[in-house]
């Protein structure tokens, strides 16, 4: 499980799984059982790979990158995951 924290109590949980590769939990609905191994921010930045690595390192960490909001699942916002 992984917290993204945007800020003023905004925050807000999914579930990815590293076997499947797929989201499995999110509160964008149309987001849940993707596989996201090749999904990248605007910018470029693969979404789930540097999860992925700072979860098989020390577990625990922060990382920037851009998605979309609950509120709006059509554009994306710098994030903090």
């Amino acid at each position: 499980m992984l917290l993204d924290t945007t800020g003023g109590g905004r925050g807000y949980y999914y579930v990815y799984d590293f076997l499947t590769k797929k989201v499995l939990v999110h509160p964008i609905k149309k987001l849940i059982d993707v596989d996201f191994t090749n999904i990248k921010d605007k910018k470029g930045t693969l979404i789930i790979q540097g999860d992925e690595e700072i979860a098989k390192g020390d577990g625990e960490g922060f990382r920037h990158l851009y998605f979309a909001k609950p509120d709006f699942p059509n554009q994306e916002f710098k994030k903090i995951n």
